[in-house]
């Protein structure tokens, strides 16, 4: 049974605990990209923009029951005139059991318009999970890109309407 996710804004109140769970994401990520922490944290650059009145940044829980079950980020590249989700995490207790799938299906609902996401290349459980998303949201483009970072990545562009 799919849980009922409910989907909230992150308050500014609540940085330093998307702070902490950020670190679980990144964490879990340094199995595909050899990130290292740094005095023990995971630098994270882009953290302070979703908390300087960036409306272009916006920060979201994914909650079941009130308990927080994940976390996303999502910008607006104005140049594109897209919205993409920049981060995007399910903590592993919530899993396999399809609040990864509600959470993202209702994000991606809250604005309707052109998106783009992507995936790490060897990360091939997240690529197959958005594709598993984006079913209900075909047709879709997709692409293989390399980045500067060494890191080859799947992008996916597509409209919600």
């Amino acid at each position: 049974m799919t849980p009922h996710i409910e989907i909230e804004q992150v308050s500014a109140h609540e940085r330093d605990v998307l702070w902490r769970y950020l670190q679980f994401y990144i964490y879990d990520m340094s199995q595909f990209t050899g990130a290292r922490p740094a005095m023990g944290v995971f630098p994270y650059a882009p953290f302070d923009a979703y908390w300087m009145g960036d409306e272009r940044r916006s920060a979201w829980w994914a909650k079941v029951g009130g308990e927080i079950a994940g976390f996303a980020l999502v910008r607006f590249d104005q140049g594109e005139g897209r919205r993409e989700i920049a981060e995007f995490f399910i903590l592993n207790s919530w899993r396999r059991r399809g609040a990864g799938l509600a959470f993202a299906r209702r994000l991606l609902a809250r604005w309707p318009g052109p998106w783009k996401l992507h995936e790490l290349a060897n990360n091939r459980g997240a690529i197959a999970f958005w594709r598993c998303v984006l079913a209900d949201f075909a047709p879709y483009t997709e692409a293989r890109l390399a980045d500067p970072d060494g890191i080859a990545r799947i992008e996916q562009r597509f409209d919600v309407s």
